[in-house]
């Protein structure tokens, strides 16, 4: 299969090299973001800290599929990944998370992507993050480290990688090689067949239910918001476990009674 022309225009070996000198300065310039950024009133650093050692649950009930179809140097993916950065915080443990990636792809597998081949690279870095860490508490941290500054995506992909304290050498074995190429490539193809072209197209259970595109929300069934989203899923979610007294139990304790959930969800 012959490679995309300029696929790999950029040097992975350039690339790491570049990132380790842009280390010091990057991490500088976090400090300061993360202390006044904050995602749905989550901030950063809480985000961060609370997602590294995740309490894993114990759970036999189905989850409900939650998929973002992004580009990785497109505004409207890092407004989508900022919210939901809180939906699989605090509704983890009804939620099997993925993130795909938009690109034009040919019969022949070469690749092109809307903001150039930069942004081919910056899908294959997070896409073989998530294969080596399927758990989103440890790969959508790794998206909003680089969201930091989205223009330096593929660049600050190994600062962000040293900073969260993951795996450098088999992040880059995945990046540098055919493996990470064919994640694209699988990727892509998905979202070819679900017919998916604007990022970032929110699907929840197989189905559209929202996106966001040139900075608005749009098409939207429930509000766009965490507490709209996550309110969706947990509906979706009793309907798989339809015997679900337990599961509705189980709500009720993690968010308090009804409709309380806005509420609830503002208090970190």
């Amino acid at each position: 299969m012959a490679p995309a022309t300029g696929f790999y225009a950029f040097s992975p070996t350039n690339i790491r090299l570049r990132s380790l000198a842009l280390l010091s300065l990057f991490l500088l310039s976090l400090i300061i973001l993360s202390s006044s950024l904050e995602y749905n009133n989550i901030s950063l650093p809480h985000v961060l800290s609370s997602w590294r050692t995740p309490a894993e649950r114990v759970d036999t009930h189905k989850r409900v599929e939650v998929r973002l179809d992004v580009m990785s140097q497109c505004p409207d993916a890092r407004d989508c990944e900022e919210v939901f950065a809180g939906v699989v915080e605090k509704g983890a443990y009804m939620i099997d998370f993925h993130i795909d990636y938009i690109a034009a792809l040919t019969p022949t597998n070469d690749i092109t992507c809307k903001h150039g081949p930069t942004e081919c690279l910056g899908n294959i870095q997070q896409l073989c993050l998530a294969q080596s860490y399927p758990n989103p508490h440890l790969s959508l941290p790794f998206i909003l480290c680089q969201n930091l500054n989205q223009s330096q995506i593929p660049q600050n992909g190994a600062a962000c990688l040293v900073f969260l304290g993951l795996d450098l050498k088999k992040w880059e074995q995945c990046v540098e090689g055919d493996e990470g190429r064919g994640l694209l490539i699988t990727s892509a193809r998905g979202v070819q067949e679900r017919n998916v072209t604007r990022s970032c197209t929110v699907e929840v259970g197989g189905r559209k239910v929202c996106v966001r595109d040139g900075g608005e929300w749009m098409e939207c069934e429930v509000e766009p918001s965490m507490e709209g989203f996550l309110e969706l899923i947990a509906s979706e979610y009793e309907e798989l476990n339809a015997d679900g007294d337990v599961v509705k139990r189980g709500r009720r304790a993690r968010w308090g009674m009804g409709r309380s959930l806005r509420g609830t969800f503002r208090q970190n």
